[in-house]
C-alpha cells in the first residue's frame, strides 16, 4: 500500500472519561489515537487502548480524520471511505479499471489512483515507464473521477490545500530512472509544471527518500533524505558522507526548499530516524535515537 507512513503516530486531543455509576455499553470517544503504519490505520480508544478500528488504506492528508481503500470488483474498482477513529463507512463509488489509492487530499474531496504496485512495491521505488496514468476521484461519486495520461515517470505526492493541483514526483529519465524531481499537474487543465524554488525551478535531485510527515494543517509536506543514492539509482556515491536534509514542499502556495541537517544527522541508520511536527506546525524535529540526537 502505501510507503512508510507520512507520520507514525498521530495523538488526538484526549477524550474525556466517563462518568462514574453510568450503566451500559461505554461511549465512544470524542477523540482517537491513530498508529500509522504502511498498510493502514488502527484506532485506539485513549482511556483504555480498546482497538476501536484496524483497517488497511491511505489516511486524509494531515489530519488523519478518514482513511480511504480500493476493492477490486470485476474490471472496476470501489473506492470506499470510512473514518479513522471508528470504521465507520462515509461513502463507496465504483470506478472503471484497476485502482488502487496513492493519496488523498486533506478534506477527503480527492483522492489520486494508480495501477495497483506489485506485491512487496513502494511507489518511492519508482518502475520503469515511459508514462502514467493517474486518476482523480471524488470519493462519493458527486463529480465524475478525471483521468490523466501523463508523459513520463510520476507518482502522486500530495494534493494542494485548495485540492486543485496534484504534487507529483517525476523520475528521470522515465525509463531508467536516477534521479527525480518536484512537478505539479494542474487538475482544471492537465497540464504538469515545475515547482517553484527560490528565484527558480525545484532542481532534479538524488537520493534517498527516509520518512515523510505533515502537520495537522496540511501545509506542508516534510520529506527526509540522505544524499546516498538510492538502491534504484545505478550512480557511485560521491565522496564524503552522505548528507541528510529534509525537503520541505509548501502545499498552499506551491514552492519547494531544501533543509540541510547538522553532520550530528549525516550517514545514520534509517531505521534510527525519524521527524515530528509541533501542534501548531512553527517546530520540526528530526532525531536520531542511536546518537541520542535532536
Amino acid at each position: 500500500m502505501r510507503r512508510r507512513g507520512l507520520v507514525p503516530l498521530l495523538a488526538l486531543t484526549m477524550a474525556s472519561c466517563t462518568t462514574e455509576g453510568t450503566s451500559g455499553p461505554p461511549r465512544p470517544p470524542e477523540n482517537a489515537v491513530l498508529l500509522g503504519s504502511s498498510a493502514g490505520v488502527t484506532s485506539l480508544d485513549p482511556r483504555n487502548g480498546r482497538v476501536l478500528f484496524d483497517g488497511d488504506g491511505v489516511p486524509s492528508f494531515g489530519d488523519w480524520s478518514m482513511v480511504f481503500r480500493t476493492i477490486s470488483s470485476g474490471g472496476s474498482t470501489i473506492l470506499e471511505a470510512r473514518r479513522s477513529a471508528t470504521g465507520e463507512a462515509r461513502s463507496a463509488v465504483k470506478i472503471p479499471g484497476a485502482l488502487s489509492v496513492r493519496v488523498a487530499s486533506q478534506d477527503g474531496s480527492r483522492v489520486a489512483l494508480m495501477r495497483p504496485l506489485p506485491a512487496g512495491a513502494s511507489p518511492w521505488v519508482p518502475e520503469p515507464r515511459a508514462s502514467t496514468l493517474i486518476v482523480v476521484a471524488d470519493p462519493t461519486g458527486g463529480d465524475d473521477p478525471m483521468r490523466f495520461q501523463l508523459k513520463g515517470n510520476f507518482e502522486p505526492e500530495a494534493f494542494s490545500t485548495d485540492a486543485t493541483k496534484l504534487y507529483l514526483i517525476s523520475y528521470v529519465p522515465p525509463r531508467a530512472p536516477v534521479a527525480y524531481r518536484v512537478t505539479q499537474l494542474d487538475l482544471a487543465s492537465g497540464k504538469v509544471s515545475p515547482v517553484t524554488a527560490g528565484k527558480g525551478v525545484a532542481e532534479t535531485m538524488t537520493g534517498t527518500r527516509l520518512e515523510q510527515l505533515a502537520p495537522p494543517d496540511g501545509t506542508f509536506l516534510f520529506t527526509l533524505y540522505t544524499t546516498q543514492p538510492a538502491g534504484y539509482a545505478e550512480v557511485r556515491a560521491g565522496e564524503g558522507r552522505p548528507v541528510a536534509f529534509v525537503h520541505t514542499l509548501n502545499l498552499d502556495e506551491g514552492w519547494a526548499h531544501c533543509i540541510g541537517l547538522p553532520k550530528e544527522l549525516w550517514g545514520g541508520d534509517p531505521a534510527d530516524q525519524a521527524m515530528s511536527v509541533s501542534p501548531d506546525g512553527g517546530s520540526l524535529y528530526v532525531v536520531d535515537t542511536a546518537r541520542d540526537v535532536i
